[in-house]
């Protein structure tokens, strides 16, 4: 029984450091998008991300989701260069997946009590 709930725990903690990294990711990449018009710089910013995700995966696991959040969203931009707007709903999809993977885990989390309660 404690070798399945430090499993649990665990595997709560590594949900939590995905969506604190997703929205960290998301919300970077949101400025990065506004303030850099150059592709040639987002490309060197893409290398960087990639670089520091290799390099910090294993010191922060929530730092490394949100280093390749933001990679994905910087690097669809530099191969589908769109509007404002469509890179605002990009980073709004982020969220709203964030939000699902919460809702997901609170339900999770509901389901795991009620099982230990009727035990």
């Amino acid at each position: 029984m404690s070798v399945r709930a430090t499993r649990m725990i665990r595997t709560e903690l590594v949900a939590l450091q995905r969506l604190t990294g997703a929205i960290i990711g998301a919300l970077v990449a949101m400025v990065f998008l506004l303030a850099v018009d150059n592709k040639h710089a987002l490309e060197v910013v893409v290398v960087l991300l990639g670089s520091l995700a290799a390099t910090i995966r294993g010191v922060n696991y929530a730092l490394y989701c949100g280093a390749i959040a933001e990679l994905v969203l910087v690097g669809m931009d530099i191969s589908h260069p769109t509007n404002f707007s469509a890179e605002f709903h990009r980073v709004l999809f982020t969220m709203a997946g964030v939000g699902i993977a919460w809702l997901v885990m609170l339900l999770a989390n509901q389901m795991q009590k009620h099982s230990a309660a009727a035990q």
